[in-house]
């Protein structure tokens, strides 16, 4: 017996539906007549229709406004389902799942299964939470130092990072966007994450550089450089850099556009994780940008490092210098390591050394007792009498 199991909008318990082999389709809709009443307004009347057909159970959209998806792919012509695929129909996630009917190898063949449908189901759930993070705004912001190195390192801004508030969604943002691309909402959470980002930055001491993360979904469109053209115009005057991973520079005329709109927003850009993955250095400052961020897995332990992978770094640096590139060297968490990039010729710097992200009232705090403790230093002391 083959059955839709229903992670609805709002609950994280699914309602099984059985698709009937010689019964009549099960209809998906907002419709009261559905076999699967879904009450939103984003579901159409009659929006999807699944039935077994020579032996095979088929979904079929019926002409709906926002579309029917299976594994994250948006469906146009009938589609054939396995166990455990996953239908999705704005925040509602729909598992196929099957039992057996008491023959022995048609029960061996659904045990193999089991684990696959049980960890889809979970998935589907865990979707619907996060959906109802991002209808709902369950994320926070926190601020990473960046700073300016030399004899003594200063800060000259931060890094936006999210972190998810959600009691059934991750907290760490890698886990939030690995569900997020599963479930097709990575664009929709990157942009959270940003917008929690600036309303919260206004907490932060003086007017410190921003630097602003971004997914490779953003890339195609003008949403993300709509957004910017709304922030700035709205009177936010933070200077900002704009991180792009280097997997997201695919075409050269695509990325001189855009870096030709954040120009005109006052804007930089800056490449992050370089080193990660291709590391397509010359392709890359064919369009220059004004920060390259090299990757924490060439800067861990790069003070205990053969002298090869130091020396191959430092010529990697001293090219995108002579480009009037600022090279900045993510995860320093020592002192040794600090003095070892120092060496090499980072100009900037991020990691635990320097501060983990915390609250802008965090900062905000940190800054205040700073200059207290300096105005306490330059106070002249009274003399005491007859001193």
């Amino acid at each position: 017996m083959w059955f839709l199991d229903a992670y609805v909008e709002g609950s994280a318990v699914p309602r099984r539906h059985p698709i009937d082999p010689d019964g009549a389709p099960l209809q998906i809709g907002r419709s009261r007549r559905a076999t699967l009443t879904l009450p939103f307004d984003y579901v159409s009347a009659a929006h999807a229709e699944l039935a077994f057909r020579d032996g095979i159970v088929w979904i079929r959209d019926l002409g709906s406004s926002n579309g029917t998806f299976v594994n994250s792919a948006r469906i146009d012509t009938d589609t054939a389902l396995s166990i455990g695929d996953i239908v999705q129909i704005g925040a509602n996630q729909m598992v196929v799942a099957a039992e057996g009917d008491g023959d022995e190898s048609t029960s061996t063949t659904f045990a193999m299964d089991t684990g696959s449908v049980s960890s889809l189901s979970s998935l589907a759930s865990q979707g619907a939470a996060l959906r109802n993070l991002l209808a709902n705004r369950h994320v926070k912001a926190v601020f990473e130092p960046i700073v300016k190195l030399g004899d003594r390192p200063r800060a000259i801004g931060f890094e936006i990072l999210g972190r998810g508030t959600h009691a059934q969604a991750p907290e760490s943002p890698g886990p939030l966007f690995q569900l997020a691309e599963a479930v097709d909402v990575a664009a929709d959470l990157s942009l959270l994450f940003r917008q929690t980002g600036f309303q919260s930055a206004s907490g932060l001491p003086g007017k410190p550089q921003l630097f602003v993360n971004t997914h490779p979904a953003e890339m195609q469109g003008d949403a993300l450089l709509d957004e910017l053209a709304r922030l700035r115009s709205g009177g936010f005057d933070l200077p900002l850099t704009l991180e792009i991973h280097e997997t997201s520079v695919l075409d050269r005329a695509q990325m001189q556009s855009l870096a030709n709109a954040l120009s005109e927003l006052n804007i930089g850009f800056a490449y992050d994780d370089f080193g990660a993955g291709q590391a397509r250095l010359l392709e890359l400052v064919e369009i220059p940008p004004d920060y390259l961020k090299f990757d924490l897995s060439l800067i861990r332990g790069i003070d205990q490092a053969p002298i090869t992978r130091v020396r191959l770094l430092q010529s990697l640096v001293d090219m995108v210098l002579d480009l009037d590139i600022a090279c900045l060297a993510e995860g320093i968490e020592t002192r040794d390591e600090l003095s070892a990039c120092r060496n090499i010729g980072f100009t900037h710097g991020q990691g635990f050394l320097f501060g983990r992200g915390q609250s802008a009232e965090y900062w905000h705090r940190k800054a205040a007792a700073k200059a207290s403790t300096r105005n306490a230093d330059v106070t002249p002391r009274r003399k005491a009498p007859g001193g």
